[in-house]
Formats: C-alpha cells, structure tokens, sequence
C-alpha cells in the first residue's frame, strides 16, 4: 500500500505546503487544474525511511453549521485542526491570513464544500457578515420579487453599458467596457 502510494507521489511532483513545511504536501497541478487540493502526510519510520500517504479530510461541522472538510494534522506535538479553504489559500498565496480575527477565507458561491481554488477569495470579516445577510435577505424574498429585482439589475447594466461605450468611445475592446462596469457595479447601491 505504502509503496504503491509512493510511486504515484513521484508521478505528481509533490511540493511542501508553506510554513508546513516537513508536515504536508500538495499537488501544485490541482492549483493549476482549478481542483480541491489533495494532500499528503510524510511520516519518517523508525529504520529511517520516509512513508507517504494521501491525508484525507474529515467533515465537521463550522461554527455556521455548514459543513466543511478539515484536516487534523500535528505539528511540534500539538494536534491542531487547519480547513481545506485555509490550507488551499496557504498554497495559492504562500502566506497565511495575516489578522485572521479581521480577515477571513470567503467561498464565493457560498457553498462551504466548494474548496476549487477559483471559488476562494479573502474578505475583510464585516463584508464577509454583511454579504450573508444580504444572502439571508434573498433566500426569504418571494420567485416574483427576485424577478423584479433581477430585471431592474439587468437594465440598469444595460443602460450603463452604453454609457460606457458613449464615454470610452469606439475604439474601445470589450475588456476594458467589461472592467469599467464591474467598477461601477461595485459603487452602486441598488436602491428596491
């Protein structure tokens, strides 16, 4: 098992997980591939010789009660408990959050399970409360109010795509119209 395991970690070309380093390895091509991140444990037998196994993750439930794939790993002695999003963001900048009590690790399409490194981004803790709120907010609004708001956001990007394209002139590319509305999107409160 231990063998085969090993002949298949040579095939990957594994690289260590920052600031974990001798703990944990990771498959660089997963970050590349846009897939949730294996790791891998190396342990260090008696006689000497290095074993490398797959770690898999474990669910447990978040202080939100949504559930998350977490590893246990021990480090200096202590067993400590790091999540997947935690750990495939140390891989994807090299560093951990530096404040965690004010930064944190947001899923994108809030869906907790979803740990592919494109649906990760890190967000200040209040915009991170105030976007679940709003999506709280959504999840009570009736199919027909979700409509009408969805139909005033669309004409409301309509009548500013054209007000881009009057300002930037024709030579704009689509890039950079694309840009300028995601700027203004940004600013703008919509107003129900």
């Amino acid at each position: 098992m231990c063998m085969e395991n090993e002949k298949i970690t040579d095939t990957l070309h594994l690289e260590w997980v920052p600031t974990w380093e001798g703990v944990l390895k990771y498959c660089p091509d997963d970050l590349r591939q846009d897939k949730p991140l294996r790791f891998w444990r190396v342990l260090r037998r008696r006689n000497g010789k290095k074993v490398i196994f797959q770690k898999k993750a474990i669910l447990n439930p978040g202080c939100d009660f949504k559930w998350r794939y977490q590893y246990t790993i021990k480090l200096n002695g202590k067993e400590r408990l790091l999540s997947q999003s935690q750990l495939t963001m140390l891989c994807m900048t090299g560093f951990a959050i530096a404040d965690p009590r004010h930064w944190v690790i947001d899923h994108i399409n809030n869906n907790s399970m979803d740990d592919r490194p494109s649906n990760l981004q890190v967000i200040m803790q209040s915009e991170n409360l105030s976007r679940s709120a709003l999506l709280k907010e959504n999840q009570k609004l009736s199919n027909e109010e979700r409509a009408r708001r969805k139909r005033i956001r669309q004409q409301w990007l309509k009548e500013m795509r054209a007000h881009v394209i009057a300002i930037l002139g024709e030579g704009a590319t689509r890039n950079q119209v694309e840009q300028e509305l995601a700027l203004l999107y940004e600013e703008h409160t919509f107003e129900y």
